[in-house]
């Protein structure tokens, strides 16, 4: 048993949060090889977090996203995202059983219009409120804004973290079915807004 269980407990805490920069610094590079531009204005990533006096349990992020654009389709962006807890910031998402393992979330907002549609860090949960899973296959799961400001649709889908361990799994199980789910035309297939269902 350690003798320094605070001082390891928060460098484990730090190695967790050095490897999901290193995860979306990867997808940075692999995104920005097939022409895709990150969407923030620095080198930040998107994230919520909560500093209130009773509610302790939010204080750390539960999870971090980036968003990007391309210049061939100005009316939408793709995230990726990796959520390692179900709980922190605001709780206004759940999944149907707890998030006992960490889960990369990766989308494509597309916008009613021909510009780029309003978006928010928080669109990255949209999967969860479209009841997505991580079991098994990528499961897709199409959300469409009830309260829309210009957003068409969000659709996404969740790997869980321990699936990726190199580069090559990333760019295999995130990036590669992300750019096809954003050359996909909504209801182009049918099935496509829960493809588990098939």
């Amino acid at each position: 048993m350690s003798d320094r269980p605070w001082f390891d407990l928060f460098e484990q805490a730090n190695r967790i949060f050095v490897g999901v920069g290193d995860l979306l610094r990867d997808t940075d590079r692999l995104l920005e090889n097939r022409g895709f531009k990150s969407a923030h204005a620095y080198r930040s990533v998107g994230t919520e977090g909560s500093t209130h006096l009773d509610q302790p349990w939010v204080w750390m992020p539960a999870w971090f996203v980036r968003y990007y654009t391309h210049e061939s389709t100005p009316s939408s962006l793709v995230y990726v995202s990796v959520f390692l807890h179900d709980r922190g910031g605001k709780e206004d998402w759940a999944t149907k059983a707890r998030l006992y393992e960490p889960v990369v979330v990766a989308g494509v907002i597309r916008g009613a219009g021909p510009e780029l549609p309003k978006w928010n860090y928080w669109n990255c949960k949209h999967w969860f409120w479209s009841d997505g899973t991580a079991d098994g296959e990528p499961v897709t799961a199409t959300f469409e804004p009830k309260k829309s400001d210009d957003q068409k649709s969000n659709q996404s889908f969740g790997v869980k973290l321990d699936r990726i361990k190199s580069l090559a799994d990333l760019d295999q199980n995130v990036i590669t079915p992300l750019l096809a789910l954003a050359e996909r035309r909504i209801g182009s297939d049918t099935g496509l807004a829960r493809q588990d269902e098939s």
